[in-house]
């Protein structure tokens, strides 16, 4: 059984013999013809080792088929021969038609022995690479599969614990489940007219979603009780955003949107709670959640108040822009609000399956 195809180009049928002489005793798989169209049909339909062409012959030339091979990405190794010796053709051969070896006419037959043979040896190395190459790309797309089933799985589950915690949030309190999912969709939308490139949206979303999960822990006759509350009411409530970042700090994928829920009482002028931290200590996402958390509060019913007019909630925000609240970001919720209260399009493309919990 032959081991490597080498196929012989020359419109000469007597140098195509001389090459065969030379080759006889070699356990070669020999292809030859005089006509280089014809060669063209063999390259493409057979896989070629090496290709021993003349350059003088009716076109496609020797350097056009050996381009050819190059267009096509054929592997074979190439070898031009001419009997008309010219630096000019060595080096477009070589810069054109990426040759391995280039010999003229009449040629040593040893010389060509030993040429053919490196050209062999040659191919089977770039063959045995391209073999372990593919065997890496196969291993690289399984690997890749793998890993790609494994975040979707974390992804599922950390998906999971979001909508859990909203279901408790629900049950614990239907109201406050539509406050989170209000503040959710009102902070996106405030942090893409802020940026329209902002890139934090899904660690601001779970934030929001989670911000006033501690008040599962304050006792009902208090957290909704009817009446003005009393300093020790009051101060429990105030625990609930303690409680609520150490809920979700406990995950590790929730820690940045837990920082972000520890401060969204926090206050520019530094009177908020739990650190009465000032403006330049407060993130971005904890003035922006603090802005929503209060502007939903008011056009909202609660068990000890009426919900205020739109209009007058924006007076009572604007009355604290630049104490209370970032001034930029009052701005944006006076100049928007018909756009923050009603596109759920970002919110969505984030966490659509909210509004299924």
């Amino acid at each position: 059984m032959f081991s490597n195809t080498i196929l012989i180009i020359d419109d000469d049928i007597k140098v195509i013999k001389s090459l065969l002489r030379i080759f006889h005793d070699y356990n070669y798989n020999i292809l030859y013809t005089t006509d280089s169209k014809k060669a063209i049909n063999i390259i493409d339909n057979t896989n070629i080792d090496v290709i021993i062409t003349d350059q003088i012959m009716s076109p496609p030339t020797g350097i056009d088929i050996l381009k050819y091979c190059n267009n096509i990405n054929c592997k074979a190794i190439k070898i031009l021969m001419t009997g008309y010796p010219d630096l000019s053709v060595a080096v477009t051969s070589i810069n054109e038609g990426g040759i391995y070896h280039y010999f003229s006419k009449p040629w040593n037959d040893n010389e060509v022995r030993d040429v053919v043979r490196n050209a062999i040896s040659l191919k089977m190395k770039i063959d045995k690479e391209d073999s372990i190459l593919e065997d890496f790309y196969k291993i690289k797309k399984q690997y890749q599969g793998i890993v790609s089933d494994m975040a979707y799985k974390i992804e599922t589950y950390r998906h999971s614990i979001i909508i859990s915690m909203l279901k408790i949030i629900k049950s614990k309190d239907l109201g406050l489940y539509y406050h989170s999912t209000n503040v959710a969709k009102y902070s996106t939308n405030i942090a893409f007219l802020f940026d329209s490139c902002y890139k934090n949206f899904y660690s601001l979303i779970n934030a929001a979603l989670l911000h006033d999960i501690g008040k599962i822990a304050i006792r009902d006759k208090i957290l909704y009780k009817p009446a003005k509350l009393n300093n020790n009411e009051f101060e429990q409530v105030k625990n609930h955003v303690i409680v609520g970042y150490e809920i979700v700090n406990d995950f590790d994928f929730l820690k940045t949107s837990a920082s972000f829920i520890r401060e969204h009482h926090e206050r520019m002028d530094g009177s908020g709670y739990p650190k009465g931290l000032k403006f330049e200590d407060i993130s971005f996402e904890g003035r922006l959640l603090g802005i929503c958390d209060v502007f939903d509060a008011l056009t909202s019913s609660r068990p000890y108040k009426e919900k205020y007019e739109i209009a007058d909630s924006l007076d009572i925000i604007l009355k604290g822009k630049g104490v209370l609240f970032d001034s930029t970001l009052v701005d944006i919720l006076c100049e928007n609000y018909n756009f923050i209260m009603g596109n759920e399009n970002i919110f969505n493309l984030y966490f659509s399956e909210v509004t299924a919990t």
